[in-house]
């Protein structure tokens, strides 16, 4: 006796192992750790680096915050640099002033506010 042919069965299609997932999401620049980090004397490069996003970023979205930090750490040097000259304690704060204050051997250099360090002229 003959069976009769049975017909085949559709293949079923593949499901995905995993659901497909949403883009990610874009992290958010904190300008108030921009302005933090600048004030504890980090370069831009070294923010950058640290928080994942480009210089040119960074300026474009927290250039006001950043300089602001700068500001700060300036003053602060300023402040300190008047306290350790009291004590004596001066090499350091030289050091200090020519490097960060711009304080050489000019003297117009010593009353000026010198210019943020930075990559990119904003304007």
């Amino acid at each position: 006796m003959v069976k009769p042919m049975e017909e085949p069965t559709p293949p079923t299609p593949p499901t995905p192992s995993t659901p497909p997932t949403p883009a990610q999401p874009k992290p958010k620049l904190d300008c108030a750790q921009i302005a933090k980090l600048a004030g504890e004397g980090a370069t831009l490069q070294e923010i950058a680096n640290l928080l994942g996003f480009t210089v040119k970023h960074i300026l474009w979205r927290c250039h006001r915050q950043f300089n602001c930090g700068c500001a700060q750490r300036h003053v602060l040097l300023r402040q300190l640099q008047g306290r350790e000259a009291k004590q004596g304690n001066v090499p350091v704060l030289i050091h200090l002033g020519k490097a960060e204050l711009g304080q050489g051997q000019n003297p117009d250099a010593q009353t000026a506010i010198p210019e943020p360090r930075l990559p990119y002229k904003m304007g």
